[in-house]
């Protein structure tokens, strides 16, 4: 079997929508003509098929397995959810958002052709580390025995009252006033969940002959509450968006263990999502999942850093970032197998206790015992990490001087498992 991981990249995709016409770089006002589109949606299928045999060839090959991977499930947040992580694992996988937009495109193609200018542009942001393989593109993953049909334990786990409300928190609910054909004022509403949604029309008397008022496929509608939209709507309108929960539910433990599958942590960004797999019983990888225990523990203390600083600077110095991510995931892992559950907590106490104990080799003989991971335990405790973090490896850098062993303290400080991340702090 090949799994040939230069196969499975996406970095074909720009060049091809080029190729066929499709003005998607910043700048370009090309017109975007019906017959690109069409050109490049029916050499995008032949392409994308070919894509994701070698990408799932790729996915389930042993060697490929020993990798940090992740897979962000798909919703209108995924690729901003892989802006923030990108730099922290070796691998994100995401479903391909050209795959809907090219399979349901019909009729008019004006919308068509302006989301997938938008989603393409996306794309291009992402451009470096699609080509370097960080970021995989592939099409809908599914489970052997999963297909269209809602499965039978799902809407017993919606009605769940801690799933339902998380889910009443998690939809999205859009009511907007519009006129129809005739110039009468009709109700549009929204329900929009990760797994779809649903569009609705209303007008107290539709007059013969009349249109409904234009919905532009992938708009979202003003936002409303939940008690606005039944206020408007009626108590039914609460049937209608809670009749969409078992399919959220169904969505959300599909992509967990189609994640696993394929040797992958599965990220998701909501509560609902952890309502969902607690209720269904969903028995996540320990070892798998305990990376995203190991980012938690992380993205407090680079929040204010460019993440193209961050991939930059791992590119950079490779072997400063594995030290870091390593000496991380240490922590978080004798955490998890002391107390799963309260495992964040622990490695917070973990790295304070170290802080405590821990020899000042970095800032030499007689020097303040403020290591890295004490800086660490001074933003937990609120102390902001730029302030600090400099100042802790400036110290270190200061007490080298002109000290014969100059050389071996500075390659002593740069394998200081936070070198990496005070590194990034600096400007």
């Amino acid at each position: 079997m090949q799994s040939d991981k230069s196969l499975a990249l996406s970095s074909g995709l720009l060049p091809l929508a080029s190729q066929c016409g499709v003005p998607w770089e910043p700048g370009n006002e090309a017109e975007f003509t019906d017959e690109s589109f069409l050109s490049f949606a029916e050499q995008y299928r032949t392409w994308a098929s070919e894509r994701d045999t070698a990408v799932l060839n790729y996915l389930s090959s042993d060697a490929s397995r020993t990798l940090l991977r992740v897979r962000i499930p798909y919703s209108e947040r995924a690729f901003y959810i892989a802006n923030q992580v990108v730099w922290f694992y070796d691998e994100v996988v995401i479903r391909d958002p050209i795959e809907g937009l090219v399979r349901d495109a019909s009729g008019d193609l004006a919308n068509w052709k302006g989301n997938l200018t938008k989603t393409l542009r996306v794309l291009g942001l992402f451009r470096s580390a699609i080509e370097a393989g960080y970021v995989l593109l592939v099409g809908e993953l599914k489970r052997q025995d999963q297909d269209e049909t809602l499965p039978d334990w799902a809407p017993g786990i919606a009605e769940e009252p801690d799933v339902r409300a998380a889910l009443d928190g998690a939809v999205r609910l859009g009511i907007d006033i519009r006129q129809s054909s005739k110039g009468n004022d009709w109700t549009v509403s929204q329900v929009a969940l990760d797994s779809g949604g649903s569009i609705g029309w209303y007008a107290a008397k539709p007059e013969e002959g009349e249109s409904s008022p234009p919905y532009r496929v992938g708009e979202l509608l003003p936002q409303v509450t939940m008690e606005t939209f039944v206020e408007v709507l009626g108590d039914k309108a609460v049937s209608r968006i809670r009749g969409l929960y078992p399919r959220e539910v169904a969505r959300t433990v599909w992509a967990a263990q189609s994640a696993h599958a394929i040797g992958a942590s599965s990220l998701f960004d909501r509560e609902a999502d952890g309502q969902i797999l607690a209720a269904s019983g969903t028995n996540l990888n320990p070892t798998r999942q305990s990376p995203i225990q190991a980012l938690n523990l992380t993205l407090p203390y680079v929040r204010d850093i460019p993440t193209t600083r961050l991939s930059e600077l791992r590119e950079k110095i490779p072997n400063a970032f594995k030290e870091f991510r390593a000496h991380i995931a240490d922590v978080v892992r004798a955490a998890m197998r002391e107390d799963p559950e309260h495992a964040i907590e622990l490695a917070k106490v973990a790295m304070e206790k170290k802080a405590a104990t821990a020899k000042a080799k970095i800032l030499g003989p007689g020097a303040k015992a403020l290591t890295a991971v004490g800086v660490l335990t001074g933003a937990i405790l609120g102390v902001g990490l730029p302030v600090l973090l400099p100042i802790a490896v400036s110290g270190a850098l200061a007490a080298m001087k002109a000290d014969a062993d100059h050389v071996e303290r500075k390659a002593e400080l740069e394998s200081h498992p936070f070198y990496f991340l005070w590194l990034a702090h600096q400007s």
